[in-house]
């Protein structure tokens, strides 16, 4: 098996018995590189020399038998809207292609565990859209078939994971931008509770919606991954809770906990695999004893629209850029921004204080809602559909579908949701993930759940032959 197909854990248990050294690692990765690269445009930039600087460190800590934390010398990206010193942090915008930060509080973490940092993860500007396309680079293309779209924002760690470029990559998710790619790119994707992983980095625009989390090809990388970067920080007032995530996941007992499985039509295209897969689900859970029953799906969410029917949070993202660039940001660097991006800051400058704190209340109430509606049907755990199939891009790197609006609810309610990858559509032959939703807090619960379905083999675990 090559390097590049194994796990951390595979590789931190090869570099303890001396089988592998992560110099190894990191040359395989550096080889393998280019190729997968050119094709899919999952990154926007590397840094293999400060990477192999860590991985030569790495090496004589394990040769001394003192690994530096729970990473030491495992290859790791990070989304391109993650700070991080050593490599360009762009955003996705060419406004800031050559902008350069500290470490931002994640690649501290990272860092500190002994992880090897060697890119950043190709992503829309300002991870604004649910595929990757910007003015840096070309379209983000789904391993799976080149002509098809990574999904986003995170859609370049989405690759990087599908693609053997490193076992793990930090995405983030504001409003499914971590499962919804995850989904497409038959690979796994936490969303944890709501600042169980801190933010503590210049740039910001996402306050109150953003989920920092792992993609991983397995359960047990997720898991090692979040006790890595959670916990609280004091920089992050809202980040209130600890880490909290037990290594082995042995206080989690599927058996003990209530699931619901959502029984209603996925409108969506493709959307009877969906439900098959959801009743083999259901079935599989029942046959194993656990407590399951079928549910209508959850209360949906519809964004308030402003009074000049504009998306209320526009505001955040244009004070990020003013409070980095200045005031004229618009005037002096609108013409280089996407029609997307443009609309959204365009937009903002009409906002008032009265629409966004109206959106604020409107979100609010939608958060204790779902809430509620997870203890009136009496369910720990609900599983339910995720995102359509990778649609195909067209020629000006835009797609042709869009997702459903199944993930940015519980960015709202803030709720820990996993992307599990279960196969693949069958028309399409494109990976098809379900997500997985606990109570805030209950991220273990989550974590735990969809550890059942990678134990009954529910779970993809092919590799795309780009690789």
């Amino acid at each position: 098996m090559s390097v590049l197909r194994l796990s951390a854990n595979q590789l931190l248990k090869k570099f303890r018995s001396k089988e592998l050294s992560p110099v190894e690692v990191l040359d395989a990765l550096i080889l393998a590189f280019p190729d997968i690269d050119i094709r899919t445009n999952a990154f926007l930039d590397t840094d293999f020399d400060g990477a192999m600087v860590a991985a030569k460190t790495a090496e004589a800590q394990w040769a001394k038998g003192e690994p530096i934390g729970q990473l030491c010398g495992v290859p790791v990206s990070v989304k391109d809207s993650i700070e991080v010193a050593g490599m360009k942090t762009t955003y996705g915008s060419v406004v800031y292609r050559d902008n350069r930060q500290p470490d931002g509080l994640i690649a501290q973490r990272l860092r500190k565990s002994g992880a090897v940092i060697f890119g950043k993860t190709n992503l829309p500007e300002f991870a604004l859209r649910s595929e990757t396309a910007n003015r840096l680079r070309d379209s983000g293309r789904n391993p799976w078939n080149l002509d098809r779209t990574c999904g986003g924002s995170s859609g370049g760690s989405a690759i990087a994971v599908a693609t053997g470029l490193g076992p793990i990559s930090i995405g983030t998710d504001s409003g499914g931008s971590i499962r919804g790619p995850s989904a497409q790119n038959g690979i796994f994707g936490f969303k944890p509770s709501f600042q169980r992983i801190p933010t503590v980095q210049t740039w910001r625009a996402a306050v109150g919606r953003s989920h920092n989390g792992p993609m991983t090809r397995t359960l047990a990388d997720a898991v090692l991954m979040m006790n890595v970067i959670g916990g609280y920080d004091s920089r992050d007032p809202e980040s209130l809770m600890p880490y909290a995530i037990n290594s082995n996941l042995d206080s989690v007992n599927v058996k003990n906990l209530r699931i619901g499985v959502v029984n209603s039509e996925v409108a969506f295209a493709e959307g009877h695999d969906v439900m098959e897969a959801l009743r083999l689900a259901h079935d599989l859970l029942k046959n194993n004893g656990v407590a399951v029953k079928f549910v209508d799906e959850p209360p949906a969410y519809s964004p308030l629209r402003s009074s000049q029917d504009t998306w209320p949070y526009g505001g955040d993202h244009l004070a990020a850029s003013q409070a980095m660039l200045g005031d004229d940001f618009l005037e002096k660097h609108g013409s280089e921004l996407t029609d997307y991006a443009l609309k959204v800051y365009s937009d903002a400058v009409s906002l008032s204080a009265v629409d966004y704190r109206r959106a604020q209340i409107h979100d609010a109430k939608y958060r204790l809602k779902m809430a509620d509606w997870l203890v009136e049907n009496n369910i720990d755990i609900l599983i339910m559909q995720c995102v359509p199939p990778a649609a195909i891009i067209d020629p000006l790197g835009r797609i042709s579908d869009r997702d459903s609006n199944n993930l940015a609810m519980y960015n709202i309610s803030r709720l820990p949701v996993a992307s599990i990858p279960v196969g693949f559509f069958k028309e399409s032959k494109m990976p098809m993930g379900l997500q997985v939703v606990g109570h805030y807090g209950q991220d273990g619960q989550v974590l735990g759940a969809s550890e059942f379905f990678e134990n009954e083999k529910m779970w993809n675990s092919d590799w795309p032959e780009l690789v």
